[in-house]
């Protein structure tokens, strides 16, 4: 996989931009401050956080709405991510998508 160069303003070329995809990935970026500030597995803030979302939502219909809105974000910033490593490591998108899944199939 190629990576998509850095446009002037920062954000990747080829990647979605959409005002929506931001909104989500600021979602997914507080669950991971969760995550990141919970330590030692305790996922009570992330759970916290991530339920924060959803009961803000008026019925199920909205409640799956904004998971599936969470779960895009979580995947547009993980993405954007894995861009920026593999850009700075040189090393492969594929490439460290491999070693991450060797390293969580070696834990269980």
């Amino acid at each position: 996989m190629k990576i998509p160069s850095c446009t002037g303003t920062g954000t990747l070329a080829g990647v979605d931009d959409s005002p929506e995809i931001y909104e989500n990935m600021a979602k997914a970026l507080a669950i991971l401050t969760a995550w990141n500030e919970s330590g030692d597995g305790d996922l009570n803030l992330v759970e916290r956080t991530t339920m924060g979302y959803l009961e803000t939502q008026p019925d199920p219909e909205a409640k799956l709405a904004e998971a599936v809105n969470l779960v895009s974000g979580l995947v547009s910033l993980g993405g954007r991510m894995l861009l920026q490593l593999a850009h700075s490591t040189d090393l492969g998108e594929d490439e460290l998508l491999r070693i991450m899944g060797q390293r969580i199939a070696y834990r269980g």
